[in-house]
C-alpha cells in the first residue's frame, strides 16, 4: 500500500509539472500600429521557474539560444524578454496592416502546452502604453500669455511637423490646442505642421513622444512679446533631452549692463522639488580661479505624488531675478554654476539643466544664455 501511494504522488507531481498555460489578461491592451509596444502578460503555468530570454549560453549542440516560452499577437511573434510562471515580459509587434477596430488574439506556447485569449489586443496610432514606449522631452517654457516688464506679454509658441505620410503621432504632455489646423489635443497628422499654444502657464513641461515615431518628428519651440510682435518673431527656446541635464551646469559670459535684466531658471529632469546650490563667479581676464561672489542654495517647485505619475507633465523648476546690485557692480561679465549637490546625496538626485534670459529693457528683446559645451 505505501509503494502504491508513492506511486499515486509520483504522478500527481508529474501532472502538476505538464499542466498546460492559462492568459487572464495582458496590460496595456492597445499598442502602437508603428512599432513594438512593451506589455506584460498574466497567467498560470508559462514556466516552472523565472527565466530571462534570450538563455545564454545554449545548451551544447542545440544552436541559437531560445527562450521556453513563444508568444504570438494577431499571429505575429512577440519579443519575449522574461518569463516567471505567472507573467510574461514582451514586446508585441503590429502586423503590416491594422485597424484599431480589430482586435487579436494573444496566444503563448509554452512546453506543457499552449494557452490562447482571444480578441484581447488592439493596434492603434493613439495607443498610450508606459513612458517606456516614449522619449521624454521637455519644454523649459509652456506658458499662456505671460505679463512681463515694461507692459510686455510673453507667448511660447510649440510647432511640431510629422514626417510620416501615413501615421498620426499621438503626443502626450502639457494642456494644449493647436492653433494652425482643426485636430485632437496633441494629434500630429501625416506631413502636417500644427502650432500649439498652452492653456496654462507653467516655467516647463514634460512632452512625450511615441518611440516608434520619434524619427519623424520635428520640433521647434520659441518665445516672444506679442504686445511688440511687429518688432520681431521671437527668440528660439532649446526643447530638451535627457541627456541634455548634467550634475552640473555652467553658464558664462551673463552681462551685468544696467541695460538688461537677467532671470535664472533653473530645472530638475523630475517633478518633485530638489535643492540645488548656485554659484556666481566673476570671470577673470587672466583665466585665474577664484571664489565665488555669491553662494545660495534654492528649492525647484514641484510636486510629490504618494502614487508615481508615469507620465508627469509639470517639471520641477524655479526662476530667479538674478542681478542684485551687489552683483552689477562686482564684475561687467559673471559665470553662473548650478550644482544638483549630487556629491553629498545618496543615491544622486536628479540631473538638472539651465538657462538664463536676458532682457534688454529698451527693445524687449531676449537673448538665452544656455549650457556651453
Amino acid at each position: 500500500m505505501r509503494a502504491y501511494k508513492l506511486v499515486f504522488l509520483s504522478l500527481l507531481v508529474t501532472f502538476a509539472a505538464a499542466a498546460a498555460p492559462t492568459i487572464s489578461g495582458i496590460d496595456p491592451t492597445v499598442g502602437f500600429a508603428a512599432g513594438s509596444t512593451h506589455a506584460t502578460i498574466t497567467g498560470s503555468g508559462f514556466v516552472t521557474a523565472s527565466v530571462t530570454c534570450p538563455v545564454l549560453p545554449p545548451p551544447p549542440g542545440t544552436g541559437p539560444a531560445t527562450c521556453p516560452v513563444q508568444v504570438f499577437v494577431a499571429g505575429i511573434a512577440a519579443t519575449v524578454h522574461q518569463v516567471t510562471p505567472s507573467t510574461i515580459a514582451v514586446e508585441v509587434n503590429p502586423p503590416a496592416s491594422t485597424n484599431p477596430e480589430n482586435a487579436y488574439d494573444v496566444e503563448v506556447r509554452a512546453a506543457s502546452g499552449n494557452a490562447t485569449l482571444p480578441g484581447a489586443f488592439r493596434f492603434s496610432d493613439f495607443a498610450q502604453p508606459g513612458p517606456e514606449n516614449y522619449v521624454t522631452y521637455v519644454l523649459p517654457l509652456a506658458g499662456a500669455d505671460t505679463p512681463g516688464a515694461n507692459g510686455s506679454l510673453w507667448r511660447t509658441e510649440w510647432l511640431a511637423y510629422n514626417a510620416s505620410s501615413t501615421n498620426h503621432i499621438q503626443l502626450v504632455g502639457p494642456i494644449f490646442s493647436p492653433l494652425s489646423i482643426p485636430t485632437p489635443a496633441g494629434d500630429v497628422p501625416p506631413r502636417a505642421t500644427v502650432r500649439l499654444e498652452a492653456l496654462t502657464s507653467t516655467e516647463g513641461a514634460f512632452v512625450y513622444v511615441p518611440a516608434p515615431l520619434n524619427d519623424q518628428l520635428t520640433m521647434s519651440l520659441h518665445v516672444r512679446d506679442v504686445s511688440r510682435a511687429a518688432e520681431g518673431l521671437g527668440t528660439d527656446v532649446p526643447i530638451l533631452r535627457s541627456s541634455d541635464f548634467k550634475p552640473v551646469i555652467k553658464l558664462i559670459g551673463v552681462p551685468t549692463d544696467a541695460r538688461y535684466r537677467a532671470r535664472l531658471r533653473i530645472y530638475g529632469f523630475t517633478e518633485a522639488p530638489q535643492t540645488v546650490r548656485v554659484s556666481v563667479y566673476v570671470e577673470a581676464a587672466d583665466g585665474s580661479r577664484r571664489d565665488p561672489i555669491a553662494q545660495f542654495d534654492v528649492e525647484t517647485t514641484g510636486f510629490i505624488n504618494i502614487v508615481a505619475d508615469p507620465f508627469p507633465y509639470n517639471v520641477g523648476s524655479i526662476a530667479l531675478d538674478l542681478l542684485t546690485p551687489e552683483l552689477r557692480a562686482a564684475s561687467p561679465s559673471l559665470r553662473i554654476e548650478i550644482d544638483n549637490l549630487g556629491e553629498n546625496i545618496s543615491p544622486p538626485p536628479p540631473n538638472i539643466w539651465a538657462f538664463v534670459s536676458i532682457t534688454n529693457n529698451d527693445t524687449q528683446q531676449v537673448t538665452l544664455i544656455t549650457p556651453q559645451r
